[in-house]
């Protein structure tokens, strides 16, 4: 176990001095120095969100992914990818009401198939596979490959994604209202937080990085547009809709 950690942290080291040695223009690295990027190792939970088990990964929620409270939840959400207090506490008391237990949450409570997971992932297999909580890589690749420029994945990118990774579900569709809204919500999470510069889409390399390592980019600072939940209702909604323009 010791060989482990000690190696784990080497390897966040590495990737540590590796970014501070590129032209960093972000004040957020000075915070990304303060919170490393370390995998999970021993008995570390973690769940089917890129989003949660990022933030754990960087400890800015408990390393461990255990008992997670409401106000470590919504903290974390605002001060990583910052979400409004009233988005992130919906989404926590969501969490913690449909998965926790007496208040808290393990990570992977959230992995329970068909409560808040949902088939047709933007980076896991489906729950008939036997494992749906392992990132699969060859599904990463696939949903980034609707670039339309290999740069940037706009909200038009994702939604053909969306539609290419339900091709094989009944109905080629998510039946259900709240899989759609969680598989829309996640996208224009994804699509939010990652906003180039030029506002054209979200970065490819860093939701490469995300969805594959689950790891921030040390090149990368929170969006500076607070995200509140009417916008993100609305936004969700709207993503529903152009996703079936694709279909």
């Amino acid at each position: 176990m010791r060989a482990t950690v000690l190696s784990t942290l080497a390897a966040a080291c590495s990737v540590v001095v590796g970014a501070a040695a590129r032209a960093i223009p972000s004040p957020f690295f000075s915070i990304l120095l303060e919170h490393p990027y370390i995998p999970p190792f021993g008995d570390a939970r973690r769940s089917p969100c890129p989003a949660l088990n990022s933030m754990a990964n960087h400890g800015f929620l408990p390393r461990d992914g255990k008992n997670l409270d409401l106000a470590t939840l919504v903290k974390a959400q605002h001060d990583v990818f910052n979400f409004s207090v009233e988005l992130a506490t919906s989404i926590a008391t969501a969490g913690l009401m449909l998965c926790g237990s007496n208040g808290t949450l393990n990570l992977n409570d959230l992995d329970a198939h068909n409560v808040i997971e949902h088939d047709a992932s933007l980076t896991r297999a489906d729950a008939a596979t036997g494992d749906d909580h392992t990132i699969v890589p060859w599904i990463v690749e696939e949903v980034l490959s609707y670039s339309s420029d290999g740069e940037v994945m706009t909200l038009d990118d994702f939604a053909r994604a969306r539609v290419a990774r339900e091709a094989h579900l009944p109905d080629a569709r998510l039946n259900g209202t709240s899989y759609v809204v969680a598989a829309s919500t996640e996208s224009v999470f994804s699509h939010h937080a990652f906003l180039d510069e030029s506002g054209r889409g979200a970065r490819v390399e860093d939701l490469r990085t995300w969805y594959l390592e689950e790891r921030l980019p040390y090149d990368w600072a929170p969006p500076a547009h607070e995200l509140g939940l009417e916008e993100v209702t609305k936004a969700a909604a709207d993503f529903a809709k152009l996703v079936d323009t694709y279909r």
